[in-house]
């Protein structure tokens, strides 16, 4: 997770509060970019999700191709898409 500081100075310890704070309130939530906006004597926090990826197989959504095992990579390479797909 990369942490990015506006508008003033964090330490380090601060940043790595706040970043702990934000993982532990969404666990489930994949983050790319944490922002953190000192103004005066309150941090804003902005989180930016990491993007996943949705392919659709037979109709169904089936997840991010990224967490196939080869056979599901293979079934879906071999695939012929759908011309209302494109």
């Amino acid at each position: 997770m990369e942490v990015i500081v506006t508008g003033g100075m964090l330490s380090i310890e601060e940043q790595k509060y706040y970043e702990s704070h934000v993982l532990e309130k969404y666990p489930h939530l994949e983050i790319r970019k944490l922002h953190l906006t000192v103004d005066g004597d309150f941090v804003n926090i902005a989180v930016e999700p990491k993007k996943r990826i949705l392919t659709k197989m037979d109709g169904s959504l089936i997840g991010d191709p990224l967490t196939w095992n080869d056979a599901k990579r293979a079934e879906y390479l071999d695939t012929i898409p759908n011309s209302l797909d494109l």
